[in-house]
């Protein structure tokens, strides 16, 4: 998921591209603030456990619709 960068597909959806790398973990901030910069300190004030448990979420929800939708098109 979390690669140092290189564009991946696990099913995560985290991969940032290696034009990406040197923002660190501003995509994962930015993608958690969907996208409002409002929200930027709402994030980085909540505990990491939160953060990385929201995460795992995201990235088991995203892979488990990636599942259903294909199925859907084996169907």
């Amino acid at each position: 998921m979390f690669n140092g960068g290189v564009d991946d597909d696990d099913g995560g959806g985290y991969g940032i591209g290696a034009g990406l790398v040197r923002y660190g973990w501003l995509h994962v901030v930015e993608s958690l603030a969907e996208r409002d910069i409002t929200k930027f300190k709402a994030v980085l004030d909540c505990p990491a456990a939160e953060v990385f448990t929201h995460l795992t979420y995201m990235a088991d929800y995203t892979a488990l619709q990636k599942q259903i939708i294909q199925q859907a098109k084996n169907v």
